[in-house]
Protein backbone atom coordinates (compact mmCIF):
# COMPACT_ATOMS: atom_id res chain seq x y z
CA UNK A 1 0.00 0.00 0.00
CA UNK A 2 1.94 2.58 -1.55
CA UNK A 3 1.93 6.18 0.48
CA UNK A 4 0.05 5.10 3.16
CA UNK A 5 2.29 5.60 5.73
CA UNK A 6 2.85 9.33 4.63
CA UNK A 7 -0.69 10.11 4.83
CA UNK A 8 -1.21 8.49 8.47
CA UNK A 9 2.44 9.75 9.79
CA UNK A 10 1.22 13.32 8.37
CA UNK A 11 -2.33 13.10 9.95
CA UNK A 12 -1.21 11.79 13.16
CA UNK A 13 1.04 14.72 13.22
CA UNK A 14 -1.36 17.34 12.01
CA UNK A 15 -3.67 16.21 14.60
CA UNK A 16 -0.88 16.39 17.63
CA UNK A 17 0.40 20.27 16.39
CA UNK A 18 -3.60 21.20 16.54
CA UNK A 19 -4.24 19.41 19.63
CA UNK A 20 -1.45 21.34 21.19
CA UNK A 21 -2.66 24.52 19.58
CA UNK A 22 -5.90 25.16 20.31
CA UNK A 23 -5.66 28.80 18.84
CA UNK A 24 -4.99 27.06 15.25
CA UNK A 25 -7.61 24.51 15.80
CA UNK A 26 -10.12 27.22 16.89
CA UNK A 27 -9.32 28.95 13.55
CA UNK A 28 -9.44 25.94 11.20
CA UNK A 29 -12.82 24.85 12.45
CA UNK A 30 -13.94 28.11 12.12
CA UNK A 31 -12.75 28.51 8.35
CA UNK A 32 -14.44 24.64 7.78
CA UNK A 33 -17.59 25.51 9.02
CA UNK A 34 -18.03 28.55 7.07
CA UNK A 35 -17.04 26.40 3.60
CA UNK A 36 -19.21 24.01 4.93
CA UNK A 37 -21.91 26.26 5.19
CA UNK A 38 -21.51 27.86 2.11
CA UNK A 39 -21.17 24.78 0.11
CA UNK A 40 -24.56 23.50 1.80
CA UNK A 41 -22.53 20.83 4.08
CA UNK A 42 -20.42 19.13 0.91
CA UNK A 43 -16.61 18.27 0.78
CA UNK A 44 -15.98 18.14 -2.26
CA UNK A 45 -13.45 19.17 -4.52
CA UNK A 46 -14.35 22.63 -4.69
CA UNK A 47 -15.04 23.19 -0.73
CA UNK A 48 -11.58 22.00 0.10
CA UNK A 49 -9.94 23.90 -2.33
CA UNK A 50 -11.67 26.78 -0.68
CA UNK A 51 -10.39 25.88 2.82
CA UNK A 52 -6.53 28.18 2.29
CA UNK A 53 -5.99 28.13 6.24
CA UNK A 54 -6.41 24.12 6.17
CA UNK A 55 -4.02 24.06 3.23
CA UNK A 56 -1.59 26.27 5.52
CA UNK A 57 -1.48 24.28 8.20
CA UNK A 58 -0.95 20.77 6.34
CA UNK A 59 1.67 22.89 4.30
CA UNK A 60 3.58 24.27 7.70
CA UNK A 61 2.93 20.09 9.30
CA UNK A 62 5.14 19.05 6.84
CA UNK A 63 7.57 21.51 7.26
CA UNK A 64 8.10 21.09 10.37
CA UNK A 65 7.99 17.21 10.41
CA UNK A 66 8.99 16.43 7.07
Amino acid sequence: ILGFETTASTLATLCYNLAIRPEIQDRLRDEINKVMDNHDGRIDYDSVHHMRYLEACINENLRIMP
